[in-house]
């Protein structure tokens, strides 16, 4: 299990000492790109008509794309979104269902939909929480816009590989932090959530500084109303 080094020593042959390990960042390059040296889910822009979704077909499973986003995507607090926005240190991209952000949302903030009507589609003058209560389905029968990429590109423009940092965000935010449900196991994925599934193709597309707030704009609004303090 060990080969040896140039001075005589010997040093761990981590293919045969650790062949669990071996398979999965073999599966991680497979999946991400990864690979020439630069280890698991090693950073390899593609263009947007290219990107591996992260909803519907062709999506790797969840507990993948959170392994892929977490050194690469960082939770904000509300009071420090507030300030960046404030100081045009960072644009922000809503990638909510079009009539909820038409509803509410941060101000100055852009609008590339990452869900979109689908079977719902005739009822696309209501929000999702106003379809979801009467038939409930809130939050169900969902369909990925397949030109996102590109769109999202598109809107943010010169800002999408300038530097600048990128807040996306959605409704519920989701979690980088905790872990998700392991495989095998059972149970609501609080951990995903719209903006972190729209953040793993921008983050394929070569966006950096790709940002979200854990919890949303949900706990954006909610400690506001708690703390007293309004940050817009």
């Amino acid at each position: 299990f060990f080969s040896l080094t140039a001075g005589g020593g010997r040093k761990p042959n981590a293919h045969k000492e650790f062949p669990d390990l071996h398979k999965r960042n073999k599966r991680m390059n497979r999946l991400f790109g990864g690979g020439g040296g630069g280890g698991a889910g090693a950073p390899k822009r593609v263009s947007p008509s290219e990107v591996r979704p992260s909803l519907g077909a062709g999506a790797p499973p969840w507990r993948d794309i959170h392994a892929y986003l977490k050194p690469r995507v960082r939770a904000i607090s509300p009071p420090e979104a507030s300030k960046l926005i404030a100081n045009q240190r960072l644009v922000v991209l809503d990638v909510r269902f079009t009539p909820d952000y038409e509803t509410w949302r941060l101000p100055d903030s852009l609008h590339c939909p990452y869900i979109v009507g689908g079977p719902l589609g005739p009822l696309s003058g209501l929000s999702l929480w106003e379809i979801g209560i009467p038939v409930g389905i809130r939050g169900g029968l969902k369909e990925r816009n397949a030109n996102f990429p590109q769109e999202a590109v598109d809107t943010l423009g010169s800002d999408a590989f300038s530097g600048k940092d990128v807040l996306v965000v959605c409704e519920r935010g989701g979690s980088l932090v905790k872990p998700p449900i392991p495989k095998g196991k059972s149970g609501i994925e609080d951990t995903k959530s719209t903006s972190l599934q729209a953040c793993y193709e921008l983050a394929q597309c070569g966006v950096t500084g790709i940002r979200y707030i854990e919890g949303g704009l949900n706990q954006y609004y909610e400690e506001q109303e708690t703390t007293n303090q309004y940050y817009e």
